[in-house]
């Protein structure tokens, strides 16, 4: 063992040689030829460490009065307590656990597994402590521009990309190519409690998720200022790929709101969907639907309270508290005009009564057993359900007649 008692220099020039460093630490070998003897570069190497394969100890351990600071193990583990910060690229190959202040003032090159941990849990108390450290991945920010004409540079992007499904180029027998990585994106889960029988325990609220654009830039001073657009927001998922015979089918693009949780009577959530909001003479946004809207909300409304002379109002099976399909049987006296058919209960619970409900006649014509030539109409909409009228025309006797309904809250 060497020992160094007081500073210690190491002026050597740096020898452009594999096989040792100007300092070597370590039983080697430092030949340049043995088995498990030291390669470094080509260009030198200023310090250098080797042991034997069958070394499990730490290759390096700082310490501050006994307690590890940084460690390398035999592994090549690293373990680092306190803030880190980089400058330049970063490149991690394999899974990495940071816990603690990361900052990278740079490229942050990423293959294999990463966890961030923004800080351990704070002691328990009688009343908790706020965590300390959020976790922020943003793209850089675009520089400041001064010039009569000058343009602002464009901020730095910020990606999460799951990685792509393996290739399969030399299957014979239908070969399938591998699925691509998911991306998953969720808020932390509410804190849960455990009290005392006579108490009231509520657990914490999961966090929000939020996937907002940047606002456009602020013009100000000029004769004529014209703030930026704001930046786009889209989810969007995969196309199916491309295929000689058929292609793939494209990805399903999800938003689903939360269940409400079990005990006591309690609303889910809602998908709210927001369009935005205009200034001076501009358009109101719009809420654009770019193909069909498919309703597979679960649940059969039913009917009640049938006029006399009306024998059955059925609900159509595949229907539900938006739209649906409703048929109609009058007895052999029929209905005389305008009278309140029966009554829709929507099979959901809603807080408020529905903006419109729009009734279609489809077993139009002249009045026989099987047409009806007037019309139907809601009355008395709330919010569990809605009555339907017959206007105009009577219903004939010994009929079948259907009507379509169309709900919107």
């Amino acid at each position: 063992m060497a020992e160094i008692d007081g500073d210690a220099i190491f002026s050597n020039a740096v020898e452009a040689t594999t096989s040792k460093g100007v300092v070597s630490v370590g039983p080697g070998p430092w030949d340049g030829a043995s088995t498990g003897h030291f390669v470094g570069s080509a260009s030198g190497t200023v310090f250098a460490g080797n042991v034997p394969s069958a070394f499990a100890g730490n290759l390096v351990d700082l310490q501050v009065a006994g307690v590890s600071k940084f460690k390398v193990d035999n592994l090549g583990d690293v373990t680092a307590a306190g803030a880190q910060t980089f400058t330049g690229t970063l490149a991690v190959t394999g899974a990495t656990t940071f816990t603690g202040l990361v900052t990278e003032n740079g490229g942050l090159a990423v293959t294999g597994g990463v966890t961030y941990t923004a800080d351990a849990a704070p002691a328990a108390a009688a009343s908790g402590t706020n965590a300390t450290a959020a976790l922020t991945v943003a793209g850089g920010v675009g520089g400041s521009a001064t010039g009569a004409s000058g343009v602002g540079g464009t901020g730095g992007g910020g990606a999460f990309t799951g990685g792509a499904g393996g290739v399969n180029t030399t299957g014979t027998t239908a070969p399938t190519g591998g699925v691509g990585g998911a991306w998953t994106w969720t808020a932390g889960a509410g804190g849960a409690v455990t009290g005392v029988a006579g108490t009231t325990n509520t657990g914490g609220a999961g966090g929000a998720t939020s996937l907002t654009a940047g606002a456009g830039g602020v013009a100000s001073g000029g004769t004529t200022n014209v703030g930026g657009a704001g930046g786009a927001a889209s989810l969007v998922a995969g196309a199916g790929g491309n295929g000689t015979q058929t292609g793939g089918v494209g990805g399903n693009a999800s938003v689903t709101a939360g269940n409400a949780g079990t005990g006591g009577n309690v609303a889910g959530g809602s998908v709210v969907l927001t369009a935005g909001t205009a200034t001076g003479t501009g358009n109101s946004g719009l809420i654009q639907l770019n193909g069909a809207l498919k309703s597979t909300l679960a649940g059969l409304p039913t009917t009640g309270s049938l006029v006399t002379h009306l024998t059955s109002a059925t609900v159509a099976a595949g229907s539900n508290d938006v739209a649906g399909t409703v048929t109609l049987v009058t007895d052999a006296t029929g209905i005389a005009i305008n009278q309140t058919l029966f009554t829709l209960s929507f099979a959901g619970k809603y807080a408020a009564a529905p903006k419109a409900v729009v009734l279609m006649n489809t077993t139009p014509g002249t009045d026989s057993t099987s047409l009806f030539s007037g019309t139907y109409a809601p009355i008395t909409v709330t919010a569990t359900g809605f009555s339907v009228v017959n206007l105009g025309h009577l219903l004939t006797a010994s009929g079948t007649f259907t009507l379509m309904y169309q709900v919107i809250f």
